[in-house]
């Protein structure tokens, strides 16, 4: 199991140099900790990831989905989740990296925030 910590240092080893760049300007433009609750780089990331996903970067987008795969955000559906998912969405999957569906059973605050029960790195 990570904790905090171990997650930050994964986002550093696994994340591209330009992720790192926009994880580091996110934690400097944004005060570090509001309502006792500290912004690092793990609560960092997912703010690249939307807006990643706003700027249509797909290289900041895949290097930022890439390492919350690696700590354990997103995981892959089973092709059993897949055919069963009903969605009025359309898509039962949050994205799909090299044809590959995933998915995330989390709220990303909720996750980012769990108590206990850091969730294991895939």
């Amino acid at each position: 199991m990570m904790n905090r910590t171990d997650m930050i240092t994964l986002i550093e080893q696994v994340g591209t140099p330009e992720l790192w760049s926009e994880i580091r300007y996110h934690c400097d433009d944004i005060e570090r900790e509001e309502d006792g609750v500290t912004f690092d780089e793990l609560s960092a990331i997912f703010d690249v990831e939307e807006r990643a996903e706003e700027w249509k970067n797909r290289g900041l987008l895949t290097a930022c989905r890439r390492t919350l795969i690696a700590i354990g955000f997103y995981r892959v559906m089973t092709d059993h989740e897949v055919a069963n998912t009903i969605t009025t969405s359309g898509t039962v999957w949050a994205f799909k990296l090299d044809g590959v569906p995933y998915t995330s059973d989390f709220n990303q605050y909720a996750w980012m925030w769990a108590e206990e029960g850091w969730q294991q790195a895939a």
